[in-house]
């Protein structure tokens, strides 16, 4: 399977359990392989075929606007969801790590893979 990556993409969104989180947007760091079969846009040269990633940008920083988490697990599962349903990908893997929670590290976060079998009941 061929994979669309977008990586090191800086958003700004509320998540955390603290009260101060919750009132304050903090910065996060994702990255995104999402898998999608390119040999009909390589044979085609035809942009309809491709997997538009400015458009997946565009989703995830609204989504970021537009949504409030507690938890980077339920944040990761959603913007999977969203993201496996709009664009119709068979399967993503995210990693998002926040960059301001651990002092003495870069950033810490989680990483999950899901695909489009996940979420057929929904």
């Amino acid at each position: 399977m061929d994979k669309v990556f977008i990586q090191d993409l800086n958003v700004e969104t509320l998540i955390g359990l603290y009260p101060w989180e919750q009132q304050v947007k903090q910065p996060m760091v994702i990255n995104l392989e999402l898998g999608w079969d390119m040999r009909k846009a390589a044979a085609t040269g035809d942009l309809q075929y491709t997997l538009n990633y400015a458009e997946v940008v565009e989703r995830v920083h609204r989504f970021c606007r537009e949504h409030q988490h507690i938890l980077l697990e339920s944040f990761s599962d959603d913007l999977a969801r969203i993201l496996i349903q709009q664009f119709n990908v068979p399967w993503l893997k995210l990693a998002v790590g926040k960059t301001t929670t651990i002092t003495a590290a870069r950033q810490v976060g989680i990483e999950i893979e899901r695909s489009a079998g996940d979420y057929a009941s929904e």
